[in-house]
């Protein structure tokens, strides 16, 4: 069967792209030798670092009992109602997070105590509430079953955060991207983490390039909380500071112009508008990497992106470089979440 050929180094970040590209085949188990690892694959990618695929008998797993079947062997629900779950859910720490739909309101808690039981590794389940929404970009949360508790510790790339979810914004699903963005920056970069949340972009960079200057801005006091626990936490305090406040009025003055190397700006939403402060705040040379979520269904998210910085490069008199592009994730039905780095050229 294919697999996917890469060395240990990018073994992390392997994983990351098939799971988020529903490639990865979890039937069969993995196989290494002295410099490889060997993933099961269901099919081709474009990835953006150094594999190959091959063809190689892999073992199988040992069957597990699938979420939906669980619910309905044990009578939690009827087939018929199991059809209607998602069957993925995120985990952050020891917390699931999982979507109800309407129609099963009313089984909420046994299909809650039905996942528990079946994943040792987790203490909570807890329901969406909500989409993010509000300044601070947050969600409600409804614990189902488990401890009552919203706060975890979470690991991603061989770093640790501590993070309360229905205070602070978190996206597991973005970890591809932070590992990505992470093996670009090289030594002696000066960075802008912006809209930093509990630390996970700048935290993430540091882990892979320690010996580079991180400045970290986020508006909610208790994700800014939350990063500073983290950052000590990852022994990161010379490499990384924090900031609370706009990133407006963080970025207006003297201070950061034409300071940072970088710029993760994972705001897909509303990042556009603050295009105008970070070009200023950008060196000749200078990669932004701008996420972007167009506000209706459009033909194509890229264009859309590439017209919202087209017109803030315009006004600052900035010169820029499309140099990577990809989709994040699919955020609605025929709605894309993209990314697209974009080098200064002046």
């Amino acid at each position: 069967m294919l697999a996917l050929k890469v060395e240990f180094k990018y073994a992390e970040i392997a994983k990351l792209a098939l799971i988020e590209k529903g490639l990865m085949d979890k039937n069969y188990e993995l196989k290494k030798d002295a410099k490889h690892i060997y993933f099961p694959i269901t099919g081709k990618a474009e990835l953006d670092f150094p594999n190959k695929i091959v063809q190689m008998n892999f073992d199988k797993r040992e069957n597990r009992e699938d979420w939906k079947s669980k619910l309905v062997g044990d009578k939690s629900l009827t087939q018929k109602q199991a059809e209607l779950m998602v069957k993925s859910f995120d985990v952050m720490g020891d917390i699931a997070i999982i979507e109800i739909p309407e129609e099963l309101e009313k089984a909420k808690k046994r299909i809650a105590d039905a996942l528990l039981k079946m994943h040792s590794n987790l203490k909570v389940v807890a329901k969406k509430g909500s989409e993010v929404s509000g300044k601070f970009r947050v969600r409600k949360l409804e614990v189902l079953a488990g401890e009552n508790r919203t706060e975890t510790v979470y690991r991603e790339s061989g770093c640790a955060f501590e993070i309360d979810l229905a205070k602070v914004y978190y996206s597991p699903r973005l970890s591809f991207e932070r590992e990505r963005i992470a093996k670009k920056v090289k030594k002696g970069e000066t960075v802008l983490a912006l809209f930093a949340g509990a630390g996970f972009f700048p935290i993430v960079i540091c882990k892979y390039q320690p010996k580079c200057k991180i400045v970290a801005v986020e508006l909610n006091p208790v994700a800014v909380k939350y990063m500073e626990k983290n950052i000590a936490r990852n022994k990161m305090e010379t490499s990384i500071k924090p900031i609370l406040g706009d990133v407006k009025k963080v970025l207006g003055g003297k201070k950061f112009r034409r300071w940072a190397n970088r710029t993760t700006l994972p705001l897909p939403h509303s990042a556009y508008e603050f295009l105008a402060e970070i070009l200023d705040s950008m060196k000749k040379g200078g990669i932004v990497h701008f996420y972007y979520i167009p506000k209706t269904k459009v033909e194509s998210a890229f264009k859309e992106a590439i017209v919202k910085i087209k017109k803030a490069c315009n006004e600052k008199k900035r010169k820029f470089k499309v140099v990577y592009k990809r989709i994040v994730k699919t955020y609605a039905p025929h709605v894309d979440e993209v990314v697209i780095d974009f080098k200064l050229l002046n």
